[in-house]
C-alpha cells in the first residue's frame, strides 16, 4: 500500500521552506499565464487581508470587519506580526473565520501543489544522480513512477501534507512584522548584491577605469551586450562602484545605456533589442516610450543611459552615492559622446512590489516619501550635468515584476505583430 515517506515529507518541507522564503508560492513560465488558486504572493494575501475593514465599508460580503479599522495589526505594520494576523477572526459572508484558516486554504496548500508539480514531480529537469535520489524517493512510497504524480495530487494526500507540514512553516513567520512582507531587507548593507564580476557570457568589456575620488575610490566597468548584428540601437551594461581607503565597497550605481547605431531608432527596434537583454530591460525601456510619448515615442534619437540601481551603505559618508553616479555617468560619456540623456527608474530598493492591489496606506505613504526623496536629491544634485548642454533627465517608473518572463513576452509579442507603434 503506498504511504508518504518520511524522505517525500523531508524533501516537500526543504521546497515549502525556500518557496515561501522567497514568496515564489507559483511556477511561472514565460509561454504560459500562470493559473492562481488563490492570490499569486503571500504578499498580496497579507495585503488583501489587511484590507478587509475598508473593503467592509463598501462591500456587503465583508461587513462587521470595519470594526476593525484602526487596530493592530491591521495598522502598525512595523509593529504587527504576521502570527497576529493569522489568530484574527473576521466575517466572510457573515461567517466567522480565521485568517489563519484562510492562508491554510488560499496560500499553503496551493503552494504545497506547486511543489508537487514543479519540484517533485518534475522528472524532466533532473540529470544524473539527482535524477536517481528522485526515483529513490519516489519508489519510496511504494509506487512506481508512472503512477506516483497521479497518486501524490489526490486530495488525500494534499491534505495529509498540509496537516503535517502548515504547522511547521506557519511558526517559521509568525513572528516577522507585517511590513516585512512589503519590504526589501538589507543583505550586509546592500538590497542587491552588486559585489561579482559583470557576466562575460553577456557581453564582453569595452573599458574598466579607475577615478580618484573625494570620498574613494570609483571603478567604471562598461560592457557591450550581445544582440544579434546589425542593430538599430546598441546596448551597454556600466556599473560605478565606490571604495573607499580600506577597500570597502561602500556605494554603487550600475544600468544600462543604449545608442542608436544611425541617427534614429524606431521604437519597435529599440523594444525588440531591449529584449535581446533581458526581461527587466524590454520593462524600462517600454515604460520610458509609453510615459515620455512626446518625446520618445517615434523613437531614440540619442544615447539613453538608465540608471536601474544606485544605493550606498548605511555607514559611507553623505554624498558617496552622488559621486559615484557622477564618475559612472562621466565615464559613460567618455566612451559613447551620444549619450545625454539619464532614465531614472524611480523604485527605490526597500519595497519589493510596485504593482500590488490593496496595498495598505502605510506601504503606499512609504513609497511615495522614498520616491520624492529620491527625486528632491536628484533634482538638486542635477547628475545628468555631465553628460554635456543638451542632457536630459526624465523619471519612469516600472510598475510589473522585473521577473515575470510572460508579461516580457508579452510586450515582445506587440512588437512582433506590429501593434506597438508609437504615437500616431
Amino acid at each position: 500500500m503506498p504511504q508518504l515517506s518520511t524522505a517525500l515529507i523531508d524533501d516537500v518541507r526543504s521546497h515549502l521552506i525556500e518557496r515561501w522564503q522567497h514568496d515564489a508560492i507559483y511556477q511561472r513560465f514565460a509561454n504560459a499565464r500562470t493559473e492562481y488558486q488563490g492570490p499569486p504572493t503571500i504578499r498580496q494575501f497579507v495585503a488583501d487581508m489587511l484590507a478587509l475593514p475598508s473593503l467592509a465599508l463598501r462591500d456587503s460580503r465583508f461587513a462587521g470587519n470595519e470594526k476593525l479599522l484602526g487596530r493592530p495589526p491591521f495598522c502598525q505594520l512595523d509593529r504587527s506580526r504576521f502570527g497576529e494576523l493569522l489568530a484574527t477572526t473576521v466575517l466572510m459572508s457573515g461567517l466567522p473565520t480565521t485568517i489563519d484558516t484562510l492562508a491554510l486554504l488560499h496560500v499553503f496548500i496551493p503552494s504545497l501543489r506547486t511543489v508537487l508539480e514543479a519540484d517533485i514531480c518534475s522528472y524532466s529537469a533532473r540529470k544524473g544522480a539527482e535524477e536517481r535520489a528522485q526515483f529513490e524517493l519516489v519508489a519510496a512510497c511504494g509506487l512506481p513512477r508512472e503512477q506516483f504524480f497521479k497518486w501524490i495530487m489526490l486530495p488525500a494526500q494534499v491534505q495529509a501534507l498540509a496537516e503535517l507540514l502548515w504547522p511547521e512553516i506557519r511558526v517559521r513567520h509568525i513572528q516577522r512584522p507585517l511590513i516585512d512582507f512589503f519590504t526589501t531587507s538589507r543583505i550586509d548593507g546592500w538590497y542587491e548584491d552588486s559585489d561579482y564580476p559583470m557576466a562575460l557570457g553577456q557581453g564582453c568589456t569595452v573599458r574598466v577605469s579607475t577615478v580618484v575620488a573625494a570620498l574613494g575610490t570609483a571603478t567604471i566597468e562598461l560592457q557591450r551586450s550581445h544582440v544579434e548584428t546589425p542593430a538599430a540601437v546598441y546596448p551597454h551594461a556600466w556599473r560605478a562602484t565606490l571604495r573607499d581607503s580600506s577597500n570597502e565597497r561602500i556605494a554603487v550605481a550600475s544600468g544600462m545605456a543604449y545608442v542608436p547605431a544611425g541617427k534614429f531608432c524606431d521604437p519597435s527596434a529599440f523594444l525588440s533589442t531591449a529584449d535581446e537583454v533581458s526581461d527587466a530591460d524590454i520593462m524600462r525601456v517600454r515604460a520610458l516610450l509609453d510615459q515620455f510619448p512626446a518625446r520618445f515615442g517615434h523613437g531614440l534619437d540619442t544615447g539613453v543611459a538608465f540608471l536601474c540601481n544606485w544605493e550606498r551603505k548605511p555607514a559611507a559618508p553623505k554624498g558617496a552615492g552622488m559621486e559615484t553616479l557622477r564618475a559612472g555617468l562621466t565615464a559613460l560619456k567618455r566612451s559613447m559622446r551620444r549619450v545625454t540623456t539619464l532614465a531614472v527608474d524611480l523604485r527605490p530598493a526597500q519595497f519589493e512590489d510596485w504593482d500590488l492591489s490593496n496595498e495598505p496606506a502605510e506601504i503606499v505613504a512609504g513609497k511615495q516619501e522614498a520616491r520624492e526623496k529620491l527625486q528632491a536629491l536628484l533634482d538638486t544634485a542635477r547628475p545628468e550635468s555631465v553628460l554635456g548642454k543638451r542632457a536630459e533627465r526624465f523619471h519612469i517608473l516600472q510598475r510589473h515584476d522585473p521577473t515575470d518572463a510572460h508579461y516580457a513576452l508579452l510586450l515582445l509579442g506587440e512588437v512582433e505583430t506590429g501593434r506597438f507603434r508609437g504615437p500616431e
